[in-house]
């Protein structure tokens, strides 16, 4: 199956502190949004955090991730990130999408639409 892919991020601050990106994996697509918070110190890095742990998932993924697994991740990294000072804060949502599947997570919960 063909797909094609576009990302608008696009903030009413001069520096947007949100990121998007689309995966290719061995699976199929990660779909990754964090929206860093503004206003405070360490927004983008954090969305910046979240975005480059969930490319290294990507890459160590033979198959879709089920929605736990997802949000998992997500805690994981949360707790990761916490330890450094690399961030501040960051909402994200990640969505795993294969053949006949769908799954994904935010750091605020569950978002399955189809799952093992």
């Amino acid at each position: 199956m063909s797909w094609q892919t576009a990302i608008a991020v696009d903030s009413y601050r001069v520096n947007s502190e949100d990121r998007a990106a689309v995966l290719s994996t061995p699976f199929g697509f990660l779909l990754i949004v964090a929206d860093g918070v503004g206003g405070r110190s360490g927004g983008a890095a954090a969305a910046d955090f979240i975005l480059r742990e969930t490319k290294a998932l990507g890459m160590r993924l033979d198959c879709a991730p089920s929605s736990r697994e997802l949000a998992q991740f997500l805690f994981t990294t949360d707790n990761e990130m916490s330890g450094t000072n690399e961030g501040g804060e960051t909402t994200a949502m990640v969505i795993a999408i294969a053949d006949l599947y769908i799954s994904g997570a935010a750091n605020r919960g569950l978002v399955s639409v189809v799952d093992r």
